[in-house]
């Protein structure tokens, strides 16, 4: 009977065990997008001299510059696009330097920025 109890607990510690490993990367994965607000106060302080970045701005962009805005709903510009133009040093920008957290938050932020489709 002691053989069959213990072996019991075991399936059930391995169950939670399980349980336990695979919600790890869930919270990885949240953990790994980022958040908007950190996103925005990121781009507040980097990118707003030239891009009108937030509502909250008290700068005011370049004339002919796409806004944060714009570019979270242009059709032509994926996460994939953004995330690569910002990583590759362009004429037209000066080369900053981003974190990986840096880069994701950025991202979550555009994310907010989207609109609905109207289709």
């Amino acid at each position: 009977m002691k053989t069959r109890t213990r072996l019991g607990s075991i399936t059930i510690a391995a169950a939670l065990a399980l349980a336990a490993s695979l919600a790890v990367p869930q919270a990885a994965t949240s953990a790994t997008l980022g958040t908007a607000a950190r996103g925005e106060a990121i781009a507040l302080e980097i990118c707003s001299d030239c891009h009108v970045v937030s509502d909250k701005q008290v700068r005011v962009g370049v004339v002919g510059l796409p806004s944060f805005r714009g570019l979270a709903n242009n059709p032509e510009k994926s996460e994939l696009w953004l995330r690569t133009f910002m990583r590759t040093p362009h004429f037209e920008m000066p080369d900053f330097v981003f974190s990986d957290d840096q880069l994701d938050d950025i991202m979550a932020y555009f994310r907010s920025l989207k609109e609905p489709s109207r289709n």
